[in-house]
């Protein structure tokens, strides 16, 4: 099967993932013509361009020169996230989602409720009288209990 080559990356932000998706595609459909990491590398930095082609171009020097290496393709996956991805993705995310939800109020209170970035977990937005509350364990669970502790 033979895929496209993936459109010139300069860096931004928002065609990110549209540059490692397709030479994912390209390694998944072409197992053998990518089969290290280091392959699957070069091949997804020979699509930078600009600014990103700059820091491609570090990164080549310093895989020849063998003073930097990733082990795996997911590791040059999440430092090409980290170096060109946005950072609020999360957030734009959410906007995006309550700027769909206008006109229904009902969905828009939902909404900004539940996608804030309060990330508690359930039983800590309980009311404190649900958690004082003493949950007995099975029968069995206390007499092992019991056992361990007259060792």
């Amino acid at each position: 099967m033979k895929f496209a080559d993936p459109e010139h990356f300069a860096g931004d932000p928002k065609d990110t993932d549209r540059l490692l998706n397709s030479v994912t595609n390209i390694f998944t459909a072409q197992l053998t013509a990518y089969p290290y990491a280091e392959h699957q590398i070069r091949f997804a930095l020979s699509f930078l361009k600009g600014n990103a082609a700059k820091w491609g171009d570090n990164l080549c020097r310093d895989l020849r020169e063998g003073c930097f290496a990733f082990t795996t393709w997911n590791a040059f996956e999440d430092r090409f996230r980290e170096t060109f991805g946005n950072p609020y993705a999360k957030k734009d995310a959410q906007r995006k989602l309550m700027g769909n939800a206008q006109g229904n109020g009902a969905l828009r209170s939902s909404l900004s409720s539940s996608t804030t970035c309060d990330m508690k977990p359930t039983w800590a937005k309980r009311p404190p009288s649900m958690l004082s509350a003493k949950l007995s364990a099975p029968g069995w669970v206390t007499q092992r209990q019991d056992a361990i502790l007259s060792l």
